[in-house]
């Protein structure tokens, strides 16, 4: 059973930032890593207004849409610019959506699985795989890294 999966944003950032902490909650009782992985992945976009703002709604009719409740932010809004304008203006922005080349930390009670976020669905990998993913400081040698991976070609070292 999952305990606990931590988002990490690192697809353009030179350091991993742990974003978020997402918990299962009673609707993904029983339901597989991959499904809570797509949830989290829709949760975390910025479509209709701010996933990770709860101040920010959406312009049209002032309803909040995105995000979910099995989300706790890890990382502080106060980094973030603030709006310049629009109903919004002076709120701190909120963070990225979740990309391809992100990662998660699936915890469970005696393990933790990694993944990244794939050009289709998210693709587990190795502690040693993330591990790398994370030291990559360069941004051509991670865009190079994650075209080698979504290809299944991962494991190359160089």
């Amino acid at each position: 059973m999952i305990e606990q999966i931590r988002l990490i944003h690192k697809a353009f950032e030179k350091d991993p930032v742990h974003i978020a902490t997402y918990t299962p909650g009673l609707n993904e009782k029983g339901k597989d890593v991959h499904w809570i992985l797509e949830d989290i992945y829709k949760s975390s976009q910025n479509a209709m207004d701010s996933w990770s703002n709860p101040d920010i709604t959406c312009y049209e009719n002032g309803f909040k849409y995105d995000g979910s409740r099995n989300f706790t932010m890890i990382a502080p809004l106060n980094k973030n610019p603030k709006l310049k304008d629009g109903p919004d203006k002076g709120k701190y922005m909120g963070h990225r959506s979740t990309s391809c080349g992100d990662l998660c930390q699936v915890v469970y009670k005696n393990k933790t699985d990694y993944y990244f976020c794939a050009a289709i669905g998210w693709k587990k990998i190795t502690a040693d795989q993330y591990n790398k993913i994370i030291n990559i400081k360069d941004e051509l040698e991670l865009r190079d890294y994650f075209a080698k991976a979504n290809l299944g070609k991962e494991n190359i070292d160089g």
